[in-house]
């Protein structure tokens, strides 16, 4: 009825009874429903990695304020040595956790399998709570996963332990897969001389384009020395 009277002001014409409507008079109110997101941070903070911990700070405080702003929940798992450990479960407030990633110190070795099995017990809790959740994991790595999750006592040094190590990763993937879980890789940009130091490049390969194959993940290598462009990136997928 309103948009017939606008029609009938506008067009300067008197009303006429009984009011005919065209289809175009005619709206039904649509509500939209943004299910919420609960962004996974998995850092490697292995040796390798170590002198990128301070960018992946500012990586993620700007995008915790871009998910806090939508109220969406930011959880922090790091890596390193023989173990994952979850700095942070899922939560809005966030500024507890990236204190302590400040305080985080590069050891040997990664243990990206422990990782992301804790990040699957995670998102299983969280879904618990809210079946609607969209899962986003942010893998932030060099790749140069190196220890078993199921033999951690196993540090890799022959082909045949990497290919024991990649199966495992490629079998998590396909999980975080079926449990709806976007996938984003996070992999520095290394120079010619350094990009192998400390990783087995066949079994990096390998496990990003299984993250790819089985994770649809999207991967985005990103300047050490100013992420800014990264952030930018990222936001839109938020």
């Amino acid at each position: 009825i309103r948009n017939y009277l606008k029609n009938t002001i506008y067009n300067q014409t008197d009303i006429e009874f009984p009011i005919k409507f065209n289809k175009y008079d005619l709206m039904d109110k649509i509500y939209e429903y943004r299910a919420p997101l609960v962004l996974f941070f998995v850092l490697d903070s292995s040796a390798s990695m170590y002198y990128v911990i301070k960018q992946m700070t500012d990586i993620i405080l700007s995008l915790q304020r871009e998910g806090y702003r939508k109220k969406d929940k930011l959880s922090l798992i790091i890596f390193r040595a023989k173990e994952a450990v979850v700095l942070q479960k899922p939560t809005v407030y966030f500024k507890s956790a990236v204190n302590k990633l400040k305080k985080v110190k590069g050891k040997s070795y990664t243990p990206m399998a422990a990782a992301l099995t804790k990040c699957l017990k995670l998102i299983d809790a969280e879904k618990l709570r809210n079946r609607n959740i969209i899962p986003v994991v942010f893998v932030c790595s060099d790749l140069g996963a190196n220890i078993s999750y199921k033999n951690p006592e196993l540090v890799a040094q022959v082909q045949s332990d990497y290919t024991l190590i990649v199966n495992e990763l490629k079998a998590l993937t396909k999980q975080l897969s079926k449990k709806g879980a976007h996938m984003v890789v996070l992999e520095p940009k290394k120079s010619y001389a350094t990009r192998n130091l400390g990783v087995n490049f066949f079994a990096a390969n390998e496990i990003k384009q299984n993250f790819k194959k089985y994770g649809n993940a999207e991967v985005f290598q990103f300047d050490r020395v100013n992420p800014k462009n990264l952030i930018l990136e990222l936001k839109k997928i938020l």
